[in-house]
């Protein structure tokens, strides 16, 4: 029967369960190691065995194994054991090998026995001596008192075997100096193959299963978290031990990226390959590929459908022409994928720790050679790194990280779901077992000189979730490469958000906000701006309503034309299409911009009679725009050097009589001010009586804004100030900065474009956790279904869709 180091600590701890006893403060300690014979594969200590259950109790992955009816005939094989309370040092010894055997021992001091409740309770004799017999619920145990040591047994012979030895067990003896006796618990195995499930990838194929000759393991309890330590040596050369002898721990690297998600994650250090020679003697060494040799950590990791291993190198320029030396077939996020020649490479190099059967992929990211089996997963791993959702990133591996080493021979971290199916397997049961916190289990062992260092947790702590979590709910390909920046649309027969854009095929997109394709619609050219919604008919049901150079569309839910639409006209049009609606009774007016005239059209496409527009000659460079300030309207733009500011019927409502230099951003309504940046950088806010005030330092030129009601932002060289509040960023090519008001809270987005990183930040000028994420745009945001959930849309590669979500 094999062993696992959970299996034996999970033994422990379901004897633990069935004990609760009464509390004393007594710190009285004395050894009972005499009467345990070399028999026993496994010896548990208990520093102070009341205090200890009461904490152990307190375990939620313990609470949760003693729910589980996998575990039920230990449990009642244990069942007697609750007649003992102590408070004080005990030791359990456990013989594995075929039937389980246990053997309890403690001193008698601060020790209760209570047999009430008990079937049975009598006295009798065996090999001339008294033994205490008793039984509870069918289960039987047996119990003798030498001197001031208390043993007890499922077995008879065990026990008499052990108040009859005589011959002291000198390697337990020395083992027990190598424990921590500050600990909660310690265990010392004997079992060669106790920790061999743990690192052994793929036992079928191995050349053994021997792991050490010995180990020592010592174990602290929290409510939320299982810390163990020790060491483990063998002298046996075959064992998976010695394969680490004369290596050097190095630092795990792997984790910086590999995807959170995952189910099973191990980093295996190698200063020198030349160890794995013995392992490797079953195949021929020359069809290796010659960086195999070179790599010193080799990582993998294993999701639920697929599975990764990366090779990191000293120096890669040895190695970079051989590894990627077939064709390149894409290019993802600006990383390139290529094929893989020898696609069996993994089967056996790294035995028996990292074992992949296929590899078809491979690309870099950081320091490593990544190798997947299918193009997808390769994308997903590429897609997760980009947006900082790596294992080292993520709140689970960061609360571990005080527990761990800063560097190791081999890491070895499992998820919820890889720990409880480890649990299955080794309770032999195809029960599922619940765990009712979510858990991450980490394993290290560090080899020095003759012996290794054991270290870990098993935590399912609390992790404080970050105020804004951020995932990629899609990312979805176009057929060409995007034209028009993806904006979210309303969609009314759900009242969530779709997604429209354009490629530079001039072929619009409908999107549903899960990545499917609605439809796609061939228009005459591009899209000028952006797209709005009419509901042209009054009746809840939206319509899209945009200007291409010559045309002016107006298309249903389906992508149709309505009826008169579109509209053809000889004269370019040479600004967004701008609509109004003034009394929001959905009558609305759509403004076309022709170079130097305006066009008001009503909801019809029929020409608005009394708008007779006040203009000069000038080409108008800014989207008219309209504004309400109490209860007059304003129709804003900007006409050569002039700010024109328009009533309804096109009437001059405000004269500006100042030349602005007008820079390349909009015209906004900021504190009732019409609000602009010049191309010297500096703010131009005019007020109703036609008044400007220039405010800045008029040292930078090609400043960006954008503003509200409320709020100014503005981005110069490498300073985006929210609110007077500055932030300092990397220096690169950023877009226009944008704000977005949500779910009663400011947002500012802006992206740098030679970086490929969106960043989002709130009022206060703070980066939003877990940003910034990969995009190649400035962040939309929106709230895109019915539960308020806050996307963020942006585009990746040339010809992609990036939908991520904030919660």
């Amino acid at each position: 029967m094999r062993h696992t180091l959970f299996y034996s600590l999970f033994k422990v701890l379901t004897f633990l369960t069935l004990i609760y006893g009464c509390n004393d403060d007594s710190k009285v300690k004395r050894t009972s190691i005499d009467f345990i014979s070399s028999d026993f594969t496994h010896i548990i200590r208990f520093n102070h065995f009341e205090t200890f259950k009461s904490q152990l109790n307190a375990q939620s992955l313990v609470l949760d194994l003693k729910k589980s009816s996998a575990t039920a005939n230990l449990r009642n094989l244990l069942q007697p054991l609750e007649a003992v309370e102590k408070n004080g040092e005990g030791i359990i010894a456990l013989e594995t090998e075929s039937i389980l055997n246990y053997l309890f021992v403690t001193d008698t001091i601060n020790l209760t026995i209570n047999f009430e409740g008990f079937d049975n309770d009598s006295i009798i004799t065996s090999a001339k001596k008294e033994f205490r017999f008793y039984k509870l619920n069918e289960v039987a145990a047996y119990s003798y008192t030498q001197g001031k040591h208390f043993l007890m047994s499922n077995s008879l012979d065990c026990l008499i075997k052990a108040i009859s030895k005589r011959e002291d067990n000198l390697s337990l003896l020395e083992d027990f100096k190598v424990i921590d006796n500050t600990k909660d618990v310690s265990v010392i195995n004997y079992n060669k193959r106790f920790l061999t499930p743990v690192f052994n990838q793929n036992p079928t194929d191995s050349i053994t299963d021997v792991f050490a000759d010995f180990s020592t393991l010592d174990f602290s309890f929290e409510p939320k978290n299982i810390r163990f330590s020790g060491v483990t040596a063998s002298t046996d050369s075959i064992a998976i031990l010695q394969l680490f002898k004369n290596t050097k721990a190095l630092k795990n690297k792997a984790v910086q990226i590999f995807t959170a998600d995952f189910d099973n994650f191990k980093s295996l250090t190698i200063s020198d390959y030349t160890n794995f020679e013995a392992k490797l003697s079953q195949i021929d060494l020359d069809s290796l590929p010659n960086f195999i040799t070179l790599a010193v950590e080799v990582a993998q990791i294993e999701t639920k459908n697929n599975t990764a291993v990366a090779l990191r190198f000293l120096d890669d320029n040895l190695i970079s022409d051989e590894i990627l030396n077939n064709d390149k077939l894409e290019t993802y996020r600006d990383v390139d994928i290529y094929s893989v020649q020898n696609n069996t490479v993994f089967r056996k190099s790294f035995q028996p720790f990292i074992f992949s059967e296929e590899v078809n992929y491979v690309f870099t990211l950081n320091d490593f050679y990544v190798f997947t089996k299918t193009q997808e997963f390769a994308q997903q791993l590429i897609a997760d790194y980009t947006n900082n959702n790596t294992i080292a990133a993520s709140a689970k591996f960061e609360a571990i990280t005080v527990y761990l080493s800063d560097e190791s021979s081999l890491l070895i971290l499992k998820n919820n779901q890889t720990l409880s199916s480890l649990l299955q397997d080794l309770l032999n049961t195809s029960e599922n077992i619940t765990l009712s916190d979510a858990h991450l289990t980490a394993f290290q062992l560090i080899y020095e000189d003759n012996f290794a260092h054991l270290n870990g947790v098993i935590s399912n702590n609390n992790f404080k979730r970050s105020s804004k979590n951020v995932s990629e709910l899609f990312s979805l390909s176009l057929d060409t490469d995007i034209l028009m920046k993806p904006q979210f649309v309303i969609n009314h027969l759900n009242r969530e958000k779709d997604i429209a854009a354009q490629d530079i095929n001039n072929t619009l997109y409908l999107i549903s906000n899960k990545g499917a394709i609605y439809w796609k619609k061939r228009l005459d050219g591009p899209i000028i701006g952006i797209i709005s919604q009419i509901d042209t008919y009054k009746n809840g049901r939206l319509q899209l309503a945009f200007v291409t150079r010559n045309k002016l569309y107006v298309l249903d839910r389906n992508g149709n034309d309505v009826s008169g639409f579109p509209m053809n006209f000889k004269d370019a049009i040479t600004q967004p299409l701008s609509v109004f609606d003034y009394d929001n009774n959905k009558n609305y007016r759509l403004l076309i911009t022709q170079n130097n005239e305006l066009l008001m059209l009503d909801k019809n496409g029929k020409t608005v009679s009394g708008f007779k527009p006040d203009l000069s000659n000038a080409t108008i460079s800014k989207q008219p725009q309209h504004f309400r300030i109490g209860n007059k309207d304003y129709i804003v733009f900007a006409q050569g050097n002039k700010m024109k500011i328009l009533d309804r019927v096109g009437k001059t409502r405000i004269d500006v009589k100042e030349s602005i230099n007008f820079s390349e951003n909009d015209i906004f309504l900021n504190n009732n001010q019409f609000t602009t940046m010049s191309a010297e950088g500096l703010i131009v806010q005019i007020n109703n009586r036609g008044i400007a005030a220039l405010t800045g330092t008029q040292s930078t030129q090609n400043t960006a804004m954008d503003a509200s009601s409320k709020n100014v932002v503005t981005f110069s060289e490498n300073k985006l100030i929210i609110n007077k509040k500055e932030v300092e960023l990397d220096f690169g090519n950023y877009t226009q900065p944008k704000l977005f008001y949500l779910n009663d809270k400011i947002y500012v987005a802006i992206t740098d474009l030679q970086t490929n990183k969106a960043y989002l930040f709130d009022c206060q000028g703070d980066l939003i956790n877990n940003f910034p994420v990969y995009g190649n745009a400035t962040l939309q945001l929106d709230n895109v279904d019915k539960n308020k959930v806050l996307g963020a849309l942006t585009t990746g590669s040339s010809n992609s869709i990036i939908l991520y979500q904030i919660q």
